[in-house]
This record gives structure tokens, sequence and C-alpha cells, in this order.
């Protein structure tokens, strides 16, 4: 029978469930999997991470509507909230003004981190449905030892519904407080000759909260901000597969007003909007060889816009003649990169699986624009910037039941320099539903184009920033 368990330590619901099984029932219990604590798919028991499996079943029970929801639900993990943003923190640890680059969020092992702000929002403009997700692994701890930049307190990788899964049509919609409408239209299947497909279509439009209060602006509007949380959010998602070929791509994009005076911005003033785009694509080729070799390579594209426009007051609130003549500034940030990745694996000697790869990607665009509407432009920079990571990891089965994992990265950034980040976990399972693990790990969070090269009004630049350790 399948046991839904989130954790590696079982819950004391988990416990109760097995101490009703017989030693056949017992056998048949399937341990959860995981696929990135290692790059590849295996036991959560054999993961050098602390790790937590949410399935589907349970976020369509719980009702959960957004991945923010999901994170909350994870134990050591919370979300918060500008009005504008989800940002995840772990352990009562977030940076406020980092845009929770600490954590690396993934779809199927494709990066969402952008490379300006290093943000990957977990709210509703996160690119995929919760209804698309067939699993969310929360995998704890330092990884750099593979996946380098961001992840530093843990990696989260959302893994998507498969074209069999959704097996034909499947439609949704919802109405919520704040005159708020979501709708997913989804199709899926996996055809006769191998080709399997999945694409899906969301669309979210919301009235936003016009009943918020804001204690601090009593003489503006009574405290109110009017349409403040108005948001649009239109987007696609699509995966192929067909033998050793693979492609995913997906688009989002997300307008919200924000009228509520956040960063000394104007209160109540409708013209506070933002814009997040993101869009990806990935092609990738898994083949098997007969000598147990297994060889990953993949090509990918990513793009992320960004505009913000901000009303500025001439004076500080307070003043009897708040706001006075006021000033539109904007912000407008677009990143283009291309990249693309090698794997092999193999296993040795019956004892050693090791996995050796290479990733390199160039971002031939990291615009930034900061200017006032009309008037004085403060930032207009577009570098370019290229990283390198080289990788390998050897999973050795010491015995049946002790297994020492090692493996380390090595990554150059041509913002920066170089980093060197290990990471070694001892596996030892002395019975069958318990299992100890030391594990020890290095990691690091680069500088992003925010942090090196934004000027605005009251910022400067910090382009001698190093990785943080």
């Amino acid at each position: 029978m399948p046991l839904l368990a989130s954790d590696v330590s079982p819950t004391n619901q988990v416990t109760d469930q097995l101490k009703q099984l017989s030693f056949e029932e017992l056998m048949a219990v399937k341990v959860g999997t995981v696929y990135g604590a290692s790059k590849h798919e295996q036991q959560i028991t054999e993961a050098p991470s602390d790790v937590t499996i949410v399935t589907a079943d349970e976020i369509q029970k719980s009702g959960y509507r957004t991945l923010a929801e999901i994170i909350n639900s994870v134990r050591g993990f919370y979300t918060t909230s500008d009005g504008a943003y989800n940002y995840i923190g772990t352990r009562g640890i977030y940076l406020p003004g980092n845009y929770g680059g600490e954590i690396l969020v993934m779809i199927d092992g494709h990066r969402m981190n952008d490379a300006i702000f290093d943000q990957a929002d977990s709210g509703t403009s996160f690119m995929v449905d919760v209804d698309l997700i067939d699993r969310v692994e929360v995998i704890r701890g330092p990884g750099s030892s593979l996946y380098g930049n961001n992840a530093f307190f843990a990696v989260i990788n959302v893994i998507t519904r498969r074209g069999r899964d959704i097996n034909g049509v499947e439609a949704s919609g919802a109405y919520a407080s704040y005159d708020t409408y979501t709708g997913r239209l989804s199709y899926g299947n996996r055809f006769k000759n191998g080709l399997e497909i999945a694409m899906s279509g969301t669309y979210l439009d919301s009235g936003g909260n016009n009943d918020l209060y804001f204690p601090e602006f009593s003489s503006i509007n009574q405290g109110h901000a009017k349409q403040n949380g108005t948001s649009r959010a239109p987007g696609a998602f699509i995966s192929i597969s067909y033998e050793d070929l693979s492609f995913e791509a997906g688009f989002i994009q997300h307008k919200k007003i924000v009228s509520n005076g956040a960063y000394g911005t104007v209160f109540n003033d409708s013209r506070d909007v933002l814009l997040d785009e993101r869009a990806f694509a990935d092609l990738k080729m898994q083949h098997h060889f007969d000598n147990d070799w297994d060889l990953t390579t993949r090509i990918y594209y990513d793009h992320y816009r960004y505009n913000g426009d901000y009303p500025q007051s001439q004076y500080v609130y307070g003043n009897p003649l708040y706001p006075g003549l006021i000033t539109m500034n904007s912000d407008r940030d677009d990143q283009e990169s291309l990249g693309g990745e090698v794997q092999i694996s193999k296993t040795l000697f019956q004892k050693h699986r090791v996995t050796v790869g290479a990733e390199y990607r160039h971002d031939f665009s990291l615009q930034q624009q900061n200017y006032d509407q009309g008037g004085t432009s403060y930032l207009n920079s577009n570098p370019t910037a290229d990283t390198f990571g080289a990788y390998v990891q050897d999973e050795y089965a010491i015995l049946h039941n002790l297994m020492l994992n090692a493996g380390v990265r090595y990554d150059w950034f041509s913002s920066f320099g170089d980093t060197l980040n290990p990471r070694v976990a001892l596996i030892y399972s002395p019975c069958t539903n318990a299992t100890l693990k030391a594990i020890y790990g290095q990691a690091f969070r680069a500088p992003n184009a925010f942090e090196l090269y934004y000027v605005a009004p009251r910022y400067v630049s910090s382009e001698h920033l190093i990785p943080l350790l």
C-alpha cells in the first residue's frame, strides 16, 4: 500500500499507521523518492539531506492555492509578504531586502531565481498552478555542491504532472473575496507511439482589497488604499517528451497595483504599478547506455522582465503640504540568458555511483534602467555576465545500510571570481524505520545585478560585493 509521509522521520500519524500493518503490508510500503537532492531519483532515506515531500494528494486535501501556502506547511519554513511579493524564509532567517535569494527554487530541475534580483516568487505569480504539481521537494541545507548559486539554506524543486497523470482534459475555476477569479484549462496524454504531452493555461483576475486599514495614513481616504492588490496574471506551461528527448516551457506575467505607500511612494495612488514577466524553455536529452552509463544534456533559455512605476511625493508624510508635486519614477529591467549543462553518471565497482557535470550560462542582457518620467535618468546599465560550474559527486555504499555521499562544485562568475563548495554526508540505517544522517556542507549566494549596479534616488551601486558564504 502507498504511504503518504512528508518527512524522513515519520509523524505520529504515520507511526500509528505502521503499527496496524502486517509484515507483508510493511514490505509493500512505498518510501517517498526525491530527485533534487542528488540530481537523480532516490529514496529520501538515501538522500544526503533532510527532505520533506509534499504530494499532490496532500496539496488537494489541504486546499493550498499557491506555492507559498505549501511552503508554510513545511516544518521550519515560512513566507512573508510586503504586499507585492512573497518571500521564503527558513529557521527564522530572512534578510530584508534580498528578495529570498538564499533559497533556490526550481521547476523540474530548472532554476527559477532570476539573475537580476535572485527572486523566485511563490505567490500568485509563480509559474505553475498548484493543480499541475505532482510533488514539492523541500531539500534542507547547503546544496551548492550540486547547484551552485542560491542553494544556501535549501533547494525547493517543484515536480510537475506528466501527460499520463492528466489523461485528457481538465478545467477548474474559482471565485474568492475581493472579486478574485481564477481559471485553468489543461490537456495531457500519453500516446501509443510514446509521445507524451501536457499543456495548461491559467488566468487570475483580482479587484484588490479596498478595506485594508493603514492607521499611519488615517488622514488620507481614512487610511484605506483604493485598488490595493488589484492584479492580473495570465500564464501557460507545456511539457513534451518522446523517448530520450523532453521539452518544457513556461510563461507568466503578473501585473499588480500596490497603492499602500510602500518604500516611500505616495499613499492611495493607483499609478503605483508593478509588472513581472518570467519565461523559460528547456530542451533535455537523457540516455541510458548498456554499459551502465547515464548521460544527460540540456540547453535552456531564460527571460525575466520587471517594470515598476512609483509615484514619489515632494514632501514627506506629516507635512501639511503632502504630497505636493508628484514625480513618477520608473524601473525597467530585463534579463535574457542562454545556458547548457552536461551530466554523466556511472556505477563503478558495484559500490560507487559517480556523477560528473558541468554547466555554463551567458546572461547576454542584464538591463536596468531607472528614471523620472519626463526628467532625470539615474541608471541605464546593460552589462553581460558569464557563469561556469563543474561538479563531481560520489555515492559510496560502504555497507548495505551505510552510505557515504561526498561532492564538490567549482563555480566561476565573471562579476567577482570563483568559489569552491563541498558537501559530505554519512547515512546510516540501523533498522527498517530509522535513518541517521551526519551532514556537512558549504554554500554561497553570489551578488546579483541589482545589488551590484542599481542606482536610483536614495540608492547607490556596490560593484565590489563578494559572495555570501
